[in-house]
């Protein structure tokens, strides 16, 4: 049985590398991102690999229960964050 990794901004630059490293190493991947920073086509060959990726930004819990409902993982990586100090000042995380 494989393990379930949940790759919080996985369509970033190390998000992506990251996803495309668990997947090579037989996890089961799931990767939820806004796409506000990152880049969707960042997840193309992760998506043919059979990624699950959900549509959702980390400070929605509505939307990370539903699109994450009945989900369990054994490792869990929290790349998801502004990419730049201007992306900072406009997207506060709190």
């Amino acid at each position: 049985m494989s393990r379930k990794a949940l790759v919080a901004g996985g369509s970033g630059f190390i998000g992506s590398h990251l996803t495309d490293l668990l997947l090579d190493k037989g996890y089961e991947v799931t990767v939820v991102d806004n796409l506000v920073t990152g880049r969707a086509q960042n997840l193309d060959s992760a998506r043919k690999a059979g990624v699950r990726v959900v549509d959702a930004d980390i400070r929605d819990a509505a939307a990370l229960r539903k699109g994450l409902e009945g989900l369990k993982f054994e490792e869990i990586y929290n790349l998801a964050s502004p990419a730049s100090p201007v992306d900072f000042a406009t997207m506060p995380i709190f």
